[in-house]
């Protein structure tokens, strides 16, 4: 488990797959309202293909402390990564690092090698990646948010996602 360098929050992490010999290491970063746990399943499968695989619940998510869903800023998600690809290259030195992301993991690994170059990774992979809101929220509700933001930054609102709704896979 590692802290975050800024607010010290403390992040769960778990090896998903360790081979003797892994080929590449694939550092995942899960979408809104996931947690790490629900990648365990591919574990077997990225054994068998010689790869190993890791991450980490992000701020607000899984079993990482925090409010559900909020976090202080992108560059504290900007800052979960870079611990994430430290903890890939020093459990797995000198094997090839590949970040992927999941919907909004897959918007924040694009956003993060944008933002902070590829530290060393071979590729990034970013899968139904959140790039902008298929419904956005009216620009008036947006404008209020952030007004509310300012005198309470720990505001939230239900994002009304059905958790049971997001995979065919329980």
């Amino acid at each position: 488990m590692r802290h975050n360098p800024t607010d010290n929050t403390p992040l769960h992490g778990e090896v998903i797959a360790a081979p003797k010999r892994a080929r590449a290491v694939i550092a995942i970063v899960h979408g809104f309202g996931e947690h790490i746990g629900r990648y365990t399943p591919l574990g077997p499968l990225f054994e068998n293909l010689g790869f190993a695989a890791l991450g980490f619940d992000l701020h607000g998510h899984g079993r990482t402390p925090g409010p559900r869903g909020n976090v202080e800023s992108y560059e504290r998600l900007r800052e979960d990564v870079d611990m994430l690809l430290d903890e890939a290259s020093e459990r797995f030195p000198d094997v090839p690092v590949f970040l992927w992301g999941h919907s909004m993991g897959g918007g924040l690994a694009l956003d993060y090698t944008l933002t902070r170059g590829e530290r060393g990774m071979k590729g990034v992979i970013a899968t139904a990646p959140l790039i902008e809101a298929v419904d956005a929220p009216p620009a008036i509700a947006l404008s209020i948010l952030k007004l509310i933001r300012k005198f309470k930054p720990s505001f939230a609102i239900n994002n009304e996602i059905d958790g049971t709704k997001i995979s065919s896979q329980p």
